[in-house]
């Protein structure tokens, strides 16, 4: 049977306890569009019975009375859900932890953590909490320190990884990524050395070092 916008609201609110079942894709996606818009309609209810309050809803502390209840209400229906839809993907629910945790990436073009996500979880794309480090040994820096997860090239934490420093969550996933050397199309023999010498390095260093 199809679900409806109306049957997905009333089976995510009577299975708000339930994260062992299974939901579709569009119970969740209906659900999601009833929250967001039960978000509109309480924000601007808000915004009548207190003036004050951030009518954008954006931020928890300037959320009116109506909205801080409703989301609360909602905390375990959508949670559960997220659970029975990931379980419907063939996923452990507990993928959707992933989700809270930040991940360090080089900029806002470095694709790496949602592409390898997204390789692993059988997805095809994903959304992630990203903070940025423009600087790859910055990158290996923030990890050790603390700051989240990251998809770090294998040569710069090997050491790290034998001496327990830093945890491979994934060990029996890895990302390919292809390196390119850029230089100027000229005739000199001393470019053309370096450029000899770095590829005999970078392939016996990479291929010595493949899964």
């Amino acid at each position: 049977m199809k679900m409806t916008f109306a049957g997905s609201i009333k089976s995510g609110l009577k299975n708000w306890s339930n994260f062992k079942g299974t939901a579709t894709r569009t119970e969740f996606w209906y659900f999601y569009l009833f929250t967001v818009l039960l978000n509109m309609v309480t924000t601007t209810l808000d915004s009548i019975i207190a003036p004050g309050t951030d009518l954008s809803g954006a931020a928890m502390a300037g959320a009116g009375p109506l909205y801080l209840i409703t989301n609360i209400a909602l905390v375990l229906p959508n949670v559960s859900l997220a659970f029975r839809r990931f379980r419907d993907a063939g996923l452990s629910g507990s993928w959707l932890f992933l989700w809270a945790l930040p991940f360090v990436a080089f900029n806002r073009k470095d694709d790496l953590q949602s592409e390898f996500v997204a390789m692993a979880c059988g997805l095809k794309s994903v959304t992630l909490r990203q903070l940025y480090v423009p600087s790859s040994e910055g990158q290996v820096q923030a990890v050790l320190a603390g700051w989240g997860a990251s998809v770090l090239p294998e040569l710069k934490v090997r050491e790290h990884l034998r001496s327990g420093t830093l945890i491979n969550l994934m060990p029996e996933q890895h990302l390919d990524v292809a390196l390119y050397w850029h230089c100027w199309n000229l005739n000199s023999a001393v470019l053309d050395a370096l450029t000899h010498t770095l590829k005999s390095a970078a392939g016996t260093s990479l291929s010595a070092n493949h899964p």
